[in-house]
């Protein structure tokens, strides 16, 4: 909750420290001075409570995503493949209490405002516990997700090929893959059989 009552806290502060002192002289200026200085920052200190409320951070194993809004309910997220950094940002008050924010961004923005980053698609979690090992944990989250992603494609390219009786670069003939019949193909005249040594129309050696 820190970072989002901080500001309201200090001006808080800064306002009864020049307050108090004048209330033995009572006028119309220290009642205004009275609502700038310390109503206002009060105001601030429970919106900030209700804003802590009302935010969820997640990531699953596609994105990660940010949860906000005081009256309405807002979104914003970003898919694995589109994060190029998971930027960790902590001040000196975030060292001291264990907390600090992570700023996921995409190619060609280099930002660090929160509703910059959530405009130009990216996602900002602001106030994460022990944001070190939380970024750690991230990283391989988003890196296994991609390795997942690129599999999952090449088996759905590897299925496409087997059943056009074509092969892929770098991968051995299609004549030793089974067909979806349970049949391979011949790597010199295409033609499908069931699987053996020979092919059974010009006699090429099938593996």
């Amino acid at each position: 909750m820190i970072p989002y009552v901080i500001s309201g806290i200090i001006w808080l502060i800064i306002g009864l420290i020049f307050f108090l002192p004048l209330l033995r002289y009572p006028t119309f200026f220290l009642y205004v001075w009275g609502f700038i200085w310390v109503v206002l920052p009060i105001i601030s200190i429970l919106v900030g409570i209700i804003r802590w409320s009302r935010t969820a951070f997640a990531i699953t194993d596609k994105r990660v995503f940010r949860a906000y809004g005081l009256i309405s309910r807002s979104t914003n997220d970003c898919m694995h493949d589109k994060i190029q950094t998971a930027m960790l940002r902590q001040g000196v008050l975030g060292r001291a209490a264990g907390y600090g924010s992570l700023i996921y961004q995409t190619a060609g923005v280099n930002v660090s405002n929160e509703a910059r980053v959530a405009a130009s698609g990216g996602v900002f979690w602001r106030g994460v516990l022990d944001p070190v090992n939380t970024r750690r944990f991230v990283q391989e989250v988003i890196e296994v997700a991609k390795r997942q992603q690129k599999i999952s494609e090449f088996q759905d390219m590897a299925r496409v090929l087997q059943a056009s009786g074509a092969s892929m670069p770098g991968v051995p003939p299609a004549a030793a893959m089974a067909g979806a019949q349970g049949t391979v193909v011949c790597p010199k005249c295409g033609a499908r059989q069931a699987p053996g040594r020979f092919c059974n129309s010009c006699g090429s050696p099938l593996a």
